[in-house]
């Protein structure tokens, strides 16, 4: 009987270690199972992240092509409008060169201005020489009419000399 007896608290031992065991078992399958739904919601998570991705890469795809077609579309309309413009392009060169005559013209009126001040001047100076002169003359003849007095050429003379000046002024 004692051998049954510890038969059975042998059985006892043994189902409570089997049990143990169980619940070791339980636990670690509970978190797989956990693990395993975690790793499955993120996989969910990265296929739906995945597709979304795809949409939006399909989306810019779209929006290139359009743009690119657009900016054919803008490249011939200014293809078309330089060909039409190149009327302007020559009008837009004419009045650059009209603008250019214009300021030589302005520099030549300037310089013009320049030199007919300068020639009046210059012109004051000759006849305020020319009066020096005249009056030197003067005072020369009279001192040779002193020496001399009424001989015929030197009027004469004077008279040309004076004829030259006026015909030289004009």
């Amino acid at each position: 009987m004692s051998f049954c007896v510890t038969q059975v608290d042998f059985e006892k031992s043994q189902v409570k270690k089997a049990e143990k065991e169980v619940k070791k078992l339980t636990a670690s399958l509970e978190e797989e199972q956990a693990a395993s739904s975690k790793h499955k919601a993120v996989a969910l998570m990265l296929i739906k992240e995945r597709r979304r991705m795809l949409e939006r890469l399909v989306q810019l795809e779209q929006v290139r092509v359009h743009a690119k077609q657009l900016l054919q579309e803008e490249r011939a309309k200014v293809n078309s409008a330089a060909e039409g413009r190149g009327d302007e392009g020559r009008s837009v060169e004419l009045e650059q060169r009209c603008t250019q005559a214009e300021s030589e013209r302005k520099q030549a009126e300037a310089a013009l201005a320049q030199e007919e001040k300068k020639n009046a001047s210059m012109s004051a100076e000759v006849s305020r020489l020319e009066k020096l002169v005249e009056s030197l003359q003067r005072q020369v003849s009279s001192q040779s009419q002193v020496a001399s007095v009424g001989h015929p050429t030197l009027r004469v003379s004077r008279q040309r000399r004076r004829q030259r000046r006026t015909a030289y002024r004009r």
